[in-house]
């Protein structure tokens, strides 16, 4: 999906955009809420707005099939209606989804979100986390996932089939070693595992804390070695979310909403943007990093000054009821890309959400 920039455009560019808009405002969502009415959403006006972006575009385009399967779609998935009831139309399909293949982080979203998670799906998680262990070929983002998931479902990472989990992720990430992946998911499989009172790790806490706010650039926000934005910024926000208190985060986190918000904000759509890529690198999975990491420090991702609620605009990558594989998340809008990790993602930033709301405070604290 792309987006304009209206005052970076010609005038001739302005001219035509507005047009457009204006053919927008009386014909694109009359359209979409018409619809919505009719499949039974009283109140679709927010999450139209969505639509109506995109509707534009593929008529800015040119693109007719793109232009009427946007209004289509994106009336049925008003039906959704709200973060809740996008929450468990997720869990429902990771339910359904085949239990041999679901690992640690659909595990943090079915415990974390308002259904909780079933014996039957804990276990079967239990053993596929079993299964990997022991092994020669991990890496030490695989042990810091894993040891997320099995505090999550209540089980003990220090003994896997013979393998301690923490122990192997403390020796990957001493001394400096491990990139930015490894220390920002090393920080978080930590804190989970110290607030559930596995062990003492606040030693390792306070160095990887320490080295993740070193990490972050001098515009606020955090990039890979290969020159990624979104994720990996929405992913170190979680860590220091779940871990704030000290004037150091504090003011790191301070850093990274500027930066969330006056660069990262496409308040046109609600999606965000990675600087360094262009406009068809955005997603569902980027957006609901940068939601939950939002959420994860007490900022609240939909009063960012946004047109466009950035909640309203994950939640229309949805699949609608009725639809082949309703209630998962596309990766695009017309990509189906990793669908169980956009799923995974989307349900646990949405958990997120519902935290924050709740004023519950971070998904990876387990000392309740």
């Amino acid at each position: 999906m792309t987006t304009t920039n209206i005052k970076k455009t010609s005038k001739k560019n302005r001219l035509i955009y507005a047009a457009l808009v204006a053919a927008s405002m009386m014909g694109v969502i009359g359209s979409t809420q018409t619809l919505a009415h009719a499949k039974g959403n009283t109140d679709p006006t927010s999450s139209s707005v969505v639509t109506n972006v995109k509707a534009l575009q593929a008529l800015k385009d040119g693109d007719k099939e793109a232009f009427d399967t946007s209004i289509q779609l994106g009336a049925d998935a008003l039906v959704v209606g709200d973060y809740e009831a996008a929450i468990s139309a997720g869990v429902t399909w990771i339910n359904d989804f085949d239990e041999s293949q679901l690992n640690a982080w659909d595990a943090l979203a079915l415990v974390r979100s308002p259904e909780g998670i079933s014996t039957e799906k804990a276990t079967a998680i239990y053993n596929n986390i079993l299964a990997l262990y022991p092994g020669t070929n991990h890496q030490v983002t695989d042990y810091e996932r894993d040891i997320i998931g099995l505090v999550a479902i209540g089980e003990d990472p220090t003994n896997v089939n013979g393998t301690n989990l923490i122990q192997e992720t403390i020796d990957g990430i001493a001394d400096g070693q491990g990139d930015i992946y490894a220390v920002m998911y090393g920080l978080l499989a930590l804190i989970s595992a110290d607030t559930k009172g596995i062990g003492d790790y606040q030693s390792e806490i306070d160095t990887l804390t320490t080295r993740l706010i070193n990490m972050q650039n001098s515009d606020g926000y955090w990039t890979d070695e290969y020159g990624y934005t979104l994720d990996v910024t929405g992913m170190v926000m979680q860590a220091l979310g779940s871990y704030q208190g000290t004037i150091d985060t504090s003011t790191s986190i301070f850093s990274a909403q500027g930066a969330v918000q006056n660069i990262l904000l496409q308040p046109d759509t609600g999606e965000f943007l990675d600087p360094e890529q262009g406009t068809d690198s955005i997603n569902s999975s980027s957006d609901a990093m940068i939601i939950a990491g939002l959420a994860a420090c007490d900022i609240d991702p939909d009063e960012l000054g946004a047109t466009v609620s950035p909640v309203d605009a994950l939640l229309s990558y949805q699949v609608p009821e009725g639809e082949t594989d309703a209630g998962s998340f596309n990766w695009q809008p017309a990509l189906t890309y990793s669908r169980q990790s956009a799923t995974q993602e989307a349900v646990y930033t949405l958990d997120q959400f519902d935290y924050f709301k709740a004023n519950k405070g971070s998904i990876y604290n387990f000392s309740e």
